[in-house]
């Protein structure tokens, strides 16, 4: 599970590196006389639906690694102690 916690983590970076990539070129064009090439336009939106793509692959990752988990069938708890094991439970019989 390590690994796709990794991917997770390091998508949610590339997306916080190109969304802060695309609130400084957005201030660039809005508040300053600098020029934003569209070549720069282009790479930051590559980069930010490619670092979407790594956290949503990861997040798919670690809720398949849970299914898988859940599907060793491991029991939900451990019998430690067992007591009067020949007490037989109620309505374990069918009367006529």
């Amino acid at each position: 599970m390590a690994p796709l916690r990794a991917a997770s983590l390091t998508g949610s970076a590339i997306v916080l590196l190109g969304g802060a990539g695309g609130a400084y070129v957005l201030y660039l064009k809005l508040f300053t006389v600098q020029v934003v090439p569209g070549i720069t336009v282009i790479l930051l939106t590559v980069i930010l639906l490619g670092g979407v793509q790594i956290m949503m692959l990861g997040l798919i990752g670690e809720y398949i690694g849970r299914i898988f988990e859940e599907s060793k069938r491991r029991p939900l708890y451990f019998v430690n102690e067992v007591r009067n094991p020949r007490a037989t439970p109620r309505n374990s019989t069918i009367e006529v």
